[in-house]
């Protein structure tokens, strides 16, 4: 019999086994994906915009306007304190540009900007959502979701665009770029 990974107990009641994630692992995870938020050139300034109004009436707004630069420092300190910041492995899993510092779609390696982060990803017609909440940027596994290999991990995730990631399927990146690079050449293109 094979030796697979432990399994949780929950298991079986919903969660796939193969998108399990120790509590540390999921911690450390929000933190790396924090970061790359925090690295998209304009962020803060978009999130500074996006203070309620009732925050800018009141004296809440600067501690509001403070706490998005604390909350920065605090997630680069722990990232820093954990290993989360390795640009050399971000960059061999298309989630950061090495020469443009800042993070990038791991499919198209375009860079992320903080607009896409806001904007409402468009709906088919006659297709719509009442309380579409998508926005352009989504969450990307860069070698997907199988079972036993626990791919929800760090250095396994980057923010990318919807888009992309409806193309990568459930494909690694490699694999899909190799698909597409099929789908070209018998395009003639």
């Amino acid at each position: 019999m094979p030796d697979y990974p432990k399994f949780p107990k929950q298991r079986g009641l919903g969660n796939f086994e193969y998108d399990y994630a120790s509590d540390k692992e999921m911690e450390d995870i929000c933190y790396q994906l924090s970061y790359l938020i925090f690295k998209v050139p304009g962020i803060k300034e978009r999130l500074k915009t996006e203070i309620s109004l009732e925050e800018q009436k009141s004296n809440k707004r600067e501690l509001a306007l403070e706490n998005i630069d604390a909350a920065d420092r605090h997630i680069t300190k722990y990232c820093e304190e954990h290993g989360l910041i390795d640009f050399d492995k971000l960059s061999s899993i298309n989630a950061w540009d090495k020469t443009i510092n800042c993070p990038i779609c791991p499919l198209c390696k375009e860079p992320l900007t903080a607009d896409e982060f806001f904007e409402i990803a468009g709906q088919d017609e006659g297709r719509e959502e009442v309380h579409n909440t998508k926005t352009k940027i989504e969450l990307m596994h860069i070698s997907p979701l199988k079972p036993a290999e626990f791919n929800h991990s760090t250095y396994n995730l980057g923010w990318g665009h919807g888009l992309c990631n409806t193309i990568q399927g459930n494909d690694t990146i490699q694999g899909t770029l190799d698909r597409l690079k099929k789908i070209l050449m018998k395009n003639d293109m």
